[in-house]
């Protein structure tokens, strides 16, 4: 499998490391993105940081759908279904 990051925007998912990237070298590492409410808590500490643009959140909700599936793997029909481990389905 190829294990280059792979660019989302201002995020990019870097296989080899489990984590998603962004500006100002902030990491999210994949395990602890087990949850819903794990996601989302991510989307909104990002969203409080001052270098946060509208596009750059934008970008991570995309990154977290093209990455985690959330609606598929972990709310779907509102209900949770973690915790998952994020990283299985990109082995």
């Amino acid at each position: 499998m190829n294990s280059q990051p792979m660019p989302m925007g201002s995020w990019e998912f870097d296989r080899e490391n489990g984590c998603l990237s962004g500006p100002y070298e902030y990491y999210i590492p994949l395990d602890r993105c087990r949850t819903s409410a794990e996601v989302l808590d991510w989307i909104f500490q990002i969203s409080h940081k001052t270098w946060c643009t509208p596009e750059t959140l934008a970008d991570l909700i995309e990154a977290f759908r093209v990455v985690v599936d959330p609606q598929a793997r972990l709310c779907g029909s509102g209900v949770e279904h973690g915790p998952i481990n994020v990283l299985d389905a990109w082995q």
